[in-house]
């Protein structure tokens, strides 16, 4: 998903809910989840599990900029693939991975002292990042994997068999439909699906408008800019991201 959802759309959700002051932390974090460094790319494990890579998908408008070091960044391809959980199965990547961690990571926070609070959200922010991932990028292993090839020979040959890298920016397009091998995918479905089971998840908190939020059906809200995480939270956000 891109910040129109992991931004735009959690700064929303978490605003109508009993986590309301913490609504942007989380959400920052979650975008923050696309874009920053946490790791090592020296130890790459070409097989079996996810590992550090340049990007979590492929940016083809980077030979047209000619800005590389803008467009790819080193991230964990496990928190846009299943998290922990699909490297604990050895598997692919399937909606509703980073469940137990995001209710982990609520519950953690319900119970959390003032000085507990930030962590608390930083946690909220990575798990829900992996939950929301978990519905678009279904299917996709976040490694080298034959699943993760198209049909389109050229895009094999010349793009990295890694998540959605043959099929661009597609499965993260709010209200888009594509074709993955002949087999349509419909965005909106998939985010529908997975707002009705963070609703679930908040026991009905949230906004009645957060599904159409998701499904495109209704522009989302305009919300503060986006800002990066600052020093102090940038090193929390690192440390929690390599447990």
């Amino acid at each position: 998903m891109n910040k129109n959802m992991h931004y735009d759309w959690s700064y929303n959700f978490f605003l109508h809910t009993s986590f309301r002051c913490l609504a942007e932390r989380i959400a920052r974090v979650c975008y923050s989840v696309d874009h920053e460094h946490v790791g090592n790319v020296s130890n790459i494990i070409e097989t079996g599990r996810p590992y550090p890579v340049i990007t979590q998908s492929y940016d083809y408008d980077w030979w047209r900029t000619k800005k590389w070091h803008d467009s790819h960044v080193e991230i964990w391809t496990r928190w846009h693939f299943g998290g922990k959980e699909a490297l604990e199965m050895g598997r692919g990547c399937a909606a509703g991975m980073g469940r137990k961690a995001l209710e982990a990571a609520l519950a953690a926070y319900r119970r959390a002292s003032a000085e507990e609070l930030p962590a608390a959200a930083t946690r909220i922010g990575l798990a829900l990042h992996v939950f929301q991932d978990s519905f678009s990028h279904a299917g996709f292993y976040g490694c080298r994997h034959s699943a993760n090839d198209s049909d389109t020979w050229y895009k094999n040959i010349l793009v990295p068999s890694i998540g959605h890298a043959d099929y661009g920016t597609a499965p993260d397009e709010i209200g888009k439909v594509w074709q993955r091998n002949n087999i349509k995918a419909n965005n909106k479905e998939r985010f529908f699906q997975m707002c009705v089971e963070l609703e679930n998840m908040m026991n009905g908190e949230g906004t009645t408008e957060a599904r159409d939020w998701a499904t495109g059906l209704k522009p989302i809200p305009q919300v503060v800019p986006f800002e990066p995480l600052r020093c102090n939270e940038l090193d929390l956000f690192r440390r929690l991201a390599r447990e």
